[in-house]
């Protein structure tokens, strides 16, 4: 049966769609949107660097491998170890790894500023802004970027957020906001940039030590089969097979990788544009941030495939 809407019933329909509207038409509260823009680039950002990680383990777990088969080597002491074991790409991707980081420190720092309400809040989120933003500067120069944010840009900043005052002045925070992202757009840009198109031949070298894992492994099995009761065998077989869908997937992070840059900057160049034309609630940017979340939980998913092979 169906029930009849009574005209109050109507009236309150209409409030709850007018309340809706305001709230994502209204440019006076930039709270929402910029907690939603951090929340999903932090998301995203740490998948992505959970991506860099797995490549990173996936050529340590090669040496592991080749180190182990290797009957007669004899270790002598720890930093035998130490220098079989060490992965040549590590200090790349710990590069990469720290850009990620400084991308999550000021979304978050950015979102922070957004939602204080007293005056320590704003204290502790100009500090971490601070910080963050020199944390871009200094992951820019490391990966060999062009966009650094110069001195006086930093400045402007500060300058924008010390107008917002102790008492919190909505107006000086959007103007704040505004600034803030204005400068560090080309930053963002640049890091994502670079973490787009470096990150194909990494995963070739992780690929192989995966490979070379699981190809000591079936050598392994080989050897033992014959002594391995049933149970051992269906489950060394299966580690195997696992191993070798695992490496497969490993294939795929290229575009996906290249992907979560493509989002995060969008996602900023969104918001560039939003604070641009002094809104802070745009349809673009709730599409685009939208875009971010969706992405950053289906890479967290084919990350956790490939890290639990």
């Amino acid at each position: 049966m169906q029930t009849q809407r009574t005209p109050i019933h109507r009236y309150l329909h209409f409030l709850l769609l007018a309340s809706l509207f305001m709230a994502v038409g209204c440019s006076s509260n930039p709270k929402s949107h910029i907690g939603a823009f951090s929340q999903a680039a932090a998301q995203l950002a740490e998948e992505t660097k959970r991506g860099y990680q797995i490549v990173n383990s996936g050529t340590y777990e090669g040496k592991v491998y080749d180190l182990a088969s290797d009957t007669s080597l004899k270790i002598n002491d720890p930093s035998q170890v130490q220098s079989m074991l060490a992965v040549k790409l590590k200090p790349e991707i710990d590069k990469r790894v720290g850009a990620l980081d400084s991308i999550q420190s000021y979304a978050q720092a950015l979102s922070d500023l957004s939602a204080a309400e007293f005056g320590r809040d704003m204290d502790r989120a100009t500090r971490d802004l601070n910080g963050a933003m020199k944390g871009l500067n200094t992951n820019v120069q490391k990966l060999g970027g062009s966009h650094t944010i110069s001195d006086k840009s930093i400045q402007l900043v500060a300058t924008a957020v010390n107008a917002i005052g102790s008492t919190i002045q909505e107006k000086m925070r959007r103007k704040a906001i505004k600034e803030i992202v204005i400068q560090t757009n080309p930053a963002v840009q640049d890091l994502c940039a670079i973490l787009k198109k470096e990150f194909p031949a990494m995963v070739q070298f992780a690929n192989a030590g995966f490979q070379l894992a699981y190809t000591e492994i079936i050598k392994d099995y080989e050897k033992r089969k014959n002594q391995m009761p049933l149970e051992e065998r269906v489950s060394a077989i299966r580690d195997i097979h696992n191993r070798i869908e695992a490496s497969d997937r490993l294939n795929d992070y290229p575009p996906k990788l290249a992907q979560a840059a493509d989002h995060l900057a969008t996602a900023h160049a969104a918001l560039y544009q939003a604070v641009m034309d002094d809104q802070f609630t745009t349809n673009e940017l709730v599409s685009k941030i939208g875009e971010m979340a969706a992405f950053g939980k289906s890479i967290k998913q084919f990350n956790d495939s490939i890290a639990t092979p």
